[in-house]
């Protein structure tokens, strides 16, 4: 009778440029091997594993199944290429002879047979397994090494989830991704918080690359990554080159080297935001409402009309409808800003501030130098380069700021009129009515009113004359 057979097919990573033909080279030797010993290969045990070997972390569901298979008595033998494609190291072996042992199942290989009917050749097997396992780390460095080259050839890297701003394949970028990660850039540079950029893109239904919503920690990571300015980094280790130069990639880059920095600036001081993006700010007004009968905060709700209001939390025995509230204290608020002034303790030259950020970004990217230099991923003689190509431009800078006079010393109160407010986004228009606003106190109507009266929304002023702020004169 006939013995029925096994096939188990593993093409190796290193195969990977011969494509199919790795698989259909063992599926070959395979059959002429269960020709010469009279087996017959039962086409539903022909196993294609397509799990790495490289990884032992991974489990391989093919092998899984094969072991299942000769527990269950589905075939008598088990055809391999090699003992490497079949067994990646000293564990799986040992199950594969155990289970080979105990159901009497006879393993062939195309290099020659697995005896498990004595200890010779128990021991034999298990000398082809240390060299399975030796040849599966030297494929793993093999690949590791491979990965690094590429990446310091400026091989754009595939695999793996999508990075927002780029295609599948890293080569090209999304324009409308690109843009979206601009205009973060550009506010976050401007001072405006990670939080409300966040708050922003959700309320603008804007994507992330694998279409949910952005959070903090999503947003940092994004605005991270080297390669937005066309630096190539290995292992959260950006590149260089043997001369010292960063390892540029082959995509476009969406940042210039120059944006980039200022915004890891920027994120790095903004990286402690106390305002966690889960209780992000819904309502214009929430935390300066009060409830005129209790004085406890008014918190927004939405009723079973949809309509949203403003209640009063603890007891909800107040209650007033959010949009003529909102609109009514934003008209107020705005005729406030027109006659409102501030007192203006000095002022500064915003050209030179400009010039501070660029000296403050070069010395950041020299401390990065160090830090590479310090734990040895940069050698002395790059760090050296480098260091004075960068004291070099900090000096140019230094040299060249000029110090502009200021004619508006003697301007002693400035306005703030709400230009574009209905532009800015919630937490924005929350600061800018809060710059004026103590609190906001709503007061009961009678019995049966209905229609909305602005008598009882009463507004507390903050006095002015407390703030102290330091001016900046912007060049035309």
């Amino acid at each position: 009778m006939t013995k029925r057979a096994a096939l188990y097919l593993r093409m190796s990573k290193d195969d990977a440029g011969s494509g199919d033909l790795g698989i259909e080279r063992q599926r070959t030797a395979a059959e002429h091997l269960a020709k010469a010993k009279g087996l017959e290969i039962v086409p539903e045990w022909v196993i294609e594993e397509t799990a790495s070997a490289s990884d032992r972390r991974k489990t391989r569901p093919g092998f899984e199944r094969l072991l299942l298979g000769m527990a269950a008595g589905e075939f008598e033998a088990v055809l391999a290429y090699a003992v490497d494609r079949l067994v990646r190291g000293l564990d799986d072996l040992t199950r594969l002879i155990d289970t080979a042992e105990e159901f009497g199942i006879a393993v062939s290989t195309v290099s020659g047979d697995i005896d498990m009917s004595n200890a010779h050749g128990r021991g034999l097997a298990k000398l082809l397994g240390v060299v399975a396992s030796i040849e599966t780390d030297n494929m793993g460095e093999r690949m590791r090494r491979r990965k690094q080259q590429n990446a310091r050839n400026g091989v754009v890297r595939a695999g793996g989830r999508r990075p927002y701003g780029f295609t599948a394949n890293r080569a090209a970028t999304v324009p409308e991704e690109a843009e979206v990660i601009k205009k973060a850039a550009a506010r976050i540079i401007a001072g405006d918080s990670l939080t409300g950029v966040v708050w922003d893109m959700n309320r603008r239904s804007v994507p992330t690359s694998y279409g949910g919503a952005w959070t903090l920690a999503r947003l940092q990571a994004t605005l991270s990554r080297p390669s937005l300015c066309g630096r190539v980094s290995y292992k959260g280790e950006v590149l260089r080159d043997d001369d010292g130069h960063l390892v540029r990639g082959e995509w476009d880059p969406i940042l210039t080297d120059d944006e980039f920095d200022q915004l890891q600036i920027a994120i790095k001081a903004r990286r402690h935001d106390p305002a966690p993006v889960n209780n992000r700010r819904r309502h214009l007004l929430s935390g300066l409402m009060r409830c005129g009968l209790c004085g406890e905060g008014m918190l927004g709700f939405k009723q079973r009309s949809k309509t949203m209001t403003y209640t009063c939390g603890p007891r909800r025995h107040l209650s007033r409808l959010m949009a003529p509230v909102d609109a009514h204290v934003i008209a107020m608020v705005k005729a406030r800003a027109e006659e409102a002034f501030f007192p203006v303790e000095s002022w500064s030259d915003g050209e030179r501030q400009a010039v501070q950020r660029q000296v403050a970004m070069l010395e950041e990217r020299k401390r990065a130098a160090a830090l590479e230099f310090a734990d040895g991923s940069l050698p002395a003689d790059m760090l050296r380069t480098i260091a004075d190509d960068l004291q070099s431009k900090i000096d140019t800078l230094r040299e060249t700021q000029v110090d502009h006079h200021i004619d508006m010393q003697t301007v002693k109160w400035v306005n703030f009129p709400f230009e574009n407010f209905e532009a800015l986004d919630v937490h924005s228009q929350h600061a800018a009515i809060r710059m004026f606003v103590s609190k906001i106190v709503l007061l009961p109507a009678g019995r049966g009113s209905r229609k909305f009266n602005p008598d009882l929304v009463q507004i507390e002023w903050r006095d002015l004359s407390n703030f102290r702020f330091s001016a900046v004169v912007e060049s035309s």
